[in-house]
C-alpha cells in the first residue's frame, strides 16, 4: 500500500511539474506612453534565438505619443528580459544580419538590456549595464549604426565612453558631428573641453538681421554671417567654413539682402512663427538642459569657442582639432 501511494505520488508530481513547464509564468514590462505606463506580455515560449531573428521582420515602433520615448516593440522586451544572457547573440546578430532594420532593432535592444527595461523619468534612462554598454560602443565605427549609437549614449552619458570617442576623432576623414555635440553632454569632461564657454549677455542680447534661401536651408550660416556682421571684429569663423559653397550663397542672401528674417534674444508671442531663438543661444544654455532635443538624432548647432572677449565659430573638422590637440597635452 506504501508503495502504492508513493508511485500515485510521484505521478501526480510529474504531472505537476509538466503542467507549469506547458504553461510558463507570464510575466510584464511597462512602455511608457503619453497618459502612463503600458503593460507589456513577456514572451517566454519563443526561443531566444527565433526572437531575435524577429527583428529581421519589418517590425515598427510602439507608439508612445512622445518623442523623448523610445517604442521599443514587445519583442525587444521579451529579448531584453533575457539581461545580460541576451547580449553576446544580439551583437553577433547585429554583425551578420543584412537587414539595416534588423541591425537598428538590435542596437535599441541592447539600450533596453541597458538601462534594465525601465525608464525612470520623463526624459531620463539609469543605464547601468557595462557589457551591454560595450556592445554599443563596438558599433560606434558602423557607418550605418553610428548616429544611433551615439543617440543611445548620450541620454545617459558615461565617462567610460570618453577614451572611445576620443578615439573615433582621431580616425580621419569621418563625420565627426555626431561625436562633436555629444561631449558637451560628458561632465566633468565637459567643464575642460576648449569649446563652448558661457557666452556674454552683450552677446546673447543682441538682434540678428539674417537672410535666408527662399527654402530656409541656410539658417546656420546666415547666422554666423549675421553675427560676422554685428561683431565686427570679434567674431572668427573657421576657413573650412569660409571657403565652402554654403557660404558663399549665405554672402550673396546678405547682399541682396533677400528672404530677411529676425531673430529676437527670446521668444516672441507665440502666435508669431516667423521668430525664433538663434542657435548661438540654444548652444549656450544646451549643456544645462542635458536632457534637450532626445527627438532628433543630430545636435547639428553651432560649434563654437569664446574667449579673449571674442567668438570663434569652428567646423566640425576644426573642433576635431582643437579637441585633440587639448587631449594629447591632457593626457601627458
Amino acid at each position: 500500500m506504501k508503495t502504492l501511494y508513493s508511485t500515485f505520488a510521484s505521478i501526480l508530481f510529474t504531472i505537476i511539474l509538466t503542467h507549469q513547464s506547458c504553461n510558463p509564468r507570464t510575466e510584464f514590462a511597462q512602455r511608457m506612453v503619453r497618459g502612463g505606463p503600458e503593460k507589456v506580455i513577456i514572451d517566454n515560449r519563443t526561443s531566444l534565438k527565433k526572437l531575435i531573428k524577429k527583428l529581421n521582420s519589418p517590425w515598427e515602433w510602439a507608439e508612445t505619443g512622445a518623442g523623448y520615448w523610445i517604442g521599443y516593440t514587445d519583442d525587444m522586451f521579451s529579448i531584453a528580459s533575457y539581461k545580460d544572457k541576451a547580449v553576446k547573440p544580439l551583437t553577433s546578430f547585429i554583425r551578420e544580419t543584412d537587414s539595416i532594420k534588423g541591425k537598428i532593432g538590435g542596437l535599441f535592444t541592447l539600450h533596453l538590456i541597458g538601462i534594465d527595461s525601465k525608464v525612470v523619468g520623463r526624459q531620463n534612462e539609469e543605464f547601468k549595464d557595462t557589457l551591454a554598454r560595450d556592445a554599443l560602443l563596438s558599433f560606434i565605427d558602423d557607418k550605418d549604426l553610428h548616429e544611433y549609437v551615439i543617440f543611445l549614449l548620450k541620454r545617459d552619458p558615461w565617462a567610460y565612453d570618453i577614451p572611445t570617442l576620443i578615439n573615433y576623432l582621431s580616425t580621419p576623414d569621418r563625420d565627426y558631428s555626431y561625436v562633436l555635440c555629444t561631449l558637451r553632454r560628458y561632465q566633468p569632461f565637459h567643464d575642460f573641453l576648449p569649446l563652448w564657454q558661457p557666452l556674454p549677455d552683450s552677446l546673447l542680447d543682441k538682434e540678428l538681421d539674417m537672410y535666408l534661401n527662399k527654402d530656409g536651408s541656410n539658417e546656420k550660416i546666415a547666422e554666423m554671417i549675421a553675427l560676422k556682421h554685428a561683431f565686427h571684429g570679434r567674431v572668427w569663423v573657421d576657413q573650412n567654413i569660409l571657403q565652402s559653397n554654403e557660404w558663399t550663397e549665405g554672402l550673396e542672401c546678405f547682399k541682396n539682402k533677400t528672404n530677411h528674417y529676425l531673430i529676437p534674444t527670446i521668444y516672441a508671442d507665440r502666435s508669431d512663427t516667423t521668430y525664433s531663438k538663434p542657435l548661438i543661444k540654444f548652444m549656450d544654455t544646451f549643456f544645462f538642459h542635458p536632457f534637450q532635443d532626445y527627438s532628433s538624432f543630430k545636435d547639428d548647432k553651432i560649434i563654437y569657442a569664446y574667449k579673449n572677449d571674442s567668438l570663434f565659430i569652428y567646423s566640425p573638422e576644426g573642433a576635431r582639432n582643437l579637441i585633440l590637440k587639448y587631449w594629447r597635452l591632457k593626457s601627458k
